[in-house]
């Protein structure tokens, strides 16, 4: 199911302001406006910009006794009232049970999806695990369509199969 809105089975809600989820960042956002609530937002305009690190990451953290194994996930670029801000070109996506050993799930190296404003795609994860994990992280690996090194990203789903345990 996609998490933050079981499917499409209910209305959305911002699984972080909702205490669905915990989130860790590898460094502070931008500027307030552009928080990692965002990052969640069902808002086209909204999105979240980390600071320019090698690696940026944010680390979702699901409560201790839920489990996802992830098949999928999404991530938009902000739309920025028709201004170019090109979103990920490189990045990683890892799963971990304990937020020390992360299997790697996704690798994505110069992909041109995110390029444009307000798209918005899914992406299967191209080495699946058969393990369940508590934390999903999502890394840039290079920089972005515009040549930072950070996160710029809106919209961001997991989908997968939940256990409780």
């Amino acid at each position: 199911h996609a998490l933050w809105t079981a499917g499409g089975q209910h209305p959305f809600k911002n699984p972080l302001e909702a205490g669905l989820i915990t989130v860790f960042e590898s460094s502070k956002p931008v500027t307030s406006s552009n928080n990692i609530p965002e990052l969640f937002s069902d808002n086209p305009d909204h999105y979240y910009q980390s600071q320019t690190a090698e690696p940026a990451y944010i680390t979702i953290a699901l409560p201790p006794f839920l489990r996802v194994k992830l098949t999928s996930y999404k991530v938009g670029v902000p739309t920025q009232q028709g201004q170019r801000k090109g979103g990920l070109a490189s990045w990683l996506v890892f799963g971990s049970e304990d937020d020390k050993d992360y299997v790697l799930l996704d690798n994505r190296s110069d992909n041109q999806d995110l390029r444009e404003p307000g798209v918005i795609c899914t992406f299967d994860v191209t080495q699946p695990s058969e393990k369940y994990f508590r934390y999903i992280r999502l890394q840039n690996n290079g920089p972005t369509h515009i040549g930072q090194h950070r996160i710029i990203a809106s919209a961001f789903d997991i989908t997968g199969r939940l256990i409780i345990c």
